[in-house]
């Protein structure tokens, strides 16, 4: 369950959770997204999971032989951005509102 969205103060509150150790990755500086592949070929795509930079290995070393392809979070954001078109000043416009709900 890595991307949780929490209750706090009345309002919601997206929230990445390290699936190696649990705890929530509080900067972009500090995580990882990770997915299987075994190939950059076209159609290729592996479920991610979410990691500190510091708990990463330890999470590989679960499955042993399997290839694990990353990105820092930060990268993951710009990517994630562009595949769904978003409209950034309509979406700063969107949060800004259900901010005060």
């Amino acid at each position: 369950m890595p991307l949780v969205i929490k209750a706090e103060n009345g309002k919601c509150v997206p929230q990445v959770v390290c699936d190696h150790c649990g705890e929530e990755i509080t900067t972009s500086r500090e995580g990882n997204v990770q997915w299987r592949s075994s190939t950059w070929e076209a159609g290729a795509a592996g479920e991610s999971y979410f990691t500190h930079k510091e708990c990463c290995r330890a999470f590989e070393a679960r499955e042993l032989g399997t290839r694990w392809m990353w990105m820092p979070l930060d990268s993951l954001l710009v990517y994630l951005a562009n595949n769904l078109e978003v409209e950034w000043d309509k979406a700063k416009e969107r949060a800004a509102l259900l901010s005060h709900l």
